[in-house]
């Protein structure tokens, strides 16, 4: 998608990568665990052509949509008594109301 040159290659023996596991990216003499930290690197160092088009404000959704949706569907954002709800609906549609947002 970015026109990198890239090369797949499929290694079951996870004592050999970085930090025991999945996923890793070699490039050059540098290896790079952590989805996170790998984006963060490519994006640095080939620059941010994925996100160039986004404006700030969607940036912004795209980094915080994940947490939101893994700490959503780990429950850790429930307390014993739940979510608020005015409206009757279960919390994960009060939740997901707003989602996708528009923009125009």
């Amino acid at each position: 998608m970015a026109g990198l040159p890239f090369k797949v290659v499929w290694d079951t023996e996870m004592a050999k990568t970085p930090k025991g596991k999945m996923p890793y990216i070699e490039d050059g003499e540098k290896v790079i665990a952590d989805s996170g930290i790998i984006i963060d690197y490519l994006k640095a160092t080939y620059g941010d052509v994925l996100d160039a088009h986004l404006s700030p404000k969607e940036k912004a959704v795209t980094l915080a949509l994940p947490a939101f949706w893994m700490s959503i569907c780990t429950g850790r954002s429930f307390t014993s008594g739940g979510l608020p709800r005015r409206d009757g609906r279960p919390p994960k549609l009060n939740i997901f109301g707003g989602f996708p947002p528009r923009y125009a």
